[in-house]
């Protein structure tokens, strides 16, 4: 631990302090360690996040019946559902028919 003192003694306008490296050196690479698992659920969250593969329609215009429902596919088509076993959708609430 001394020669690590001695290394970063020598940077000019290093952030590490001697006394913080004598005395609380675990604590701060405790809250290194957590920041920086923190930031890699958060990226590996935005980056494996699932993308929809299209879009289920909801008409409940007819009040006799039931809500009637329409799947469409962007692009990528039928090959992206095949692909994966749970897809994601985008849910679009739209009444076709009107009541005047």
């Amino acid at each position: 631990m001394k020669h690590v003192i001695l290394i970063f003694e020598k940077f000019p306008g290093c952030i590490f302090q001697k006394n913080i490296l004598e005395g609380g050196a675990e604590v701060s690479l405790m809250i290194g360690l957590l920041i920086g698992i923190m930031v890699g659920v958060l990226l590996s969250r935005f980056i494996f996040r699932e993308k929809p593969v299209g879009s289920l329609r909801v008409d409940e215009s007819d009040p006799d019946s039931g809500p009637y429902l329409f799947l469409e596919l962007d692009r990528s088509g039928a090959d992206a559902i095949y692909k994966q076993r749970y897809v994601r959708l985008r849910v679009e609430l739209k009444n076709y028919i009107s009541h005047k």
